[in-house]
């Protein structure tokens, strides 16, 4: 569909929006809070990684609140809701996702990486993490 068309829910009368960017991801060189991203790390349904540098030029991990099946990004780079039905669910997670990002900041663990910082910014919120170089588990 063309960005900015729009397509009528079957019996809801609700309204989907189809933005201009194909993919959720922010684009690399993309400036959030004193962080530069870099490149996308990986996802799942519920968020995006990103491998980021802080003003210092160190290396974080930034964790992003992006429910695939619940927002999209518009071109402005802000998360939305992509349907009127969805403001809530994603809204309520999006408190969620930050009390979890407050919460795991507090644990200072060996076994745990540290989350640094935590922030909202276009429309969502992000977890700032250490970057530890290694393999997935």
């Amino acid at each position: 569909m063309p960005p900015g068309s729009v397509v009528i829910l079957p019996g809801t009368g609700g309204q989907i929006r189809y933005m201009a960017r194909i993919t959720h991801e922010l684009p690399n060189g993309t400036r959030l809070d004193g962080y530069t991203i870099q490149r996308v790390l990986g996802g799942g349904g519920f968020s995006i990684v990103y491998l980021a540098t802080d003003a210092s030029g160190h290396k974080v991990v930034i964790k992003e609140y992006m429910p695939s099946k619940l927002a999209v990004r518009d071109e402005a780079l802000d998360v939305v809701a992509s349907h009127e039905h969805f403001t809530e669910r994603f809204a309520h997670g999006r408190r969620l996702f930050f009390q979890e990002a407050g919460t795991l900041s507090s644990i200072k663990h060996p076994n745990i990486v540290n989350v640094i910082n935590f922030f909202r910014q276009h429309g969502t919120v992000y977890m700032v993490m250490e970057f530890e170089d290694g393999v997935n588990l």
